[in-house]
């Protein structure tokens, strides 16, 4: 709920499961050039880059799973081979905070709008 409204009717599970399906991790090995993950970062919604060792690690979010196919294409024209793809687990803290801001969102459009009609 926010501000007495139900944000979603979906037990837990089912609602953690939705973003659960969406935030994917990607290893690579070797150090992923500048070029790559500025194209990368253009195409899809990239959360987070970690260095570990010699692998780099990025996390992304997708709408659609099966834009995990069109990652994987990226990572191959610049040749680069994943060792790993998985799915991120969820924090329930950031689904919280995401579903109330993507809930606030309309609020915020109308105040706006309402701002605009009296100006």
């Amino acid at each position: 709920m926010d501000d007495g409204e139900i944000v979603t009717d979906e037990s837990v599970t089912e609602f953690v499961d939705l973003f659960r399906t969406q935030a994917y991790e990607v290893v690579v090995e070797d150090e992923v050039p500048t070029t790559a993950r500025e194209q990368i970062e253009r195409e899809f919604n990239v959360n987070e880059w970690e260095k570990r060792g010699d692998w780099t690690v990025c996390e992304v979010s997708m709408a659609d799973r099966a834009l995990v196919h069109d990652l994987m294409g990226v990572l191959k024209e610049f040749d680069l081979a994943p060792r790993s793809v998985s799915v991120a687990e969820a924090d329930l803290e950031e689904v919280f905070l995401e579903v109330t801001s993507e809930a606030d969102a309309p609020r915020e459009r109308d105040a706006d709008r309402v701002t605009e009609s009296r100006a």
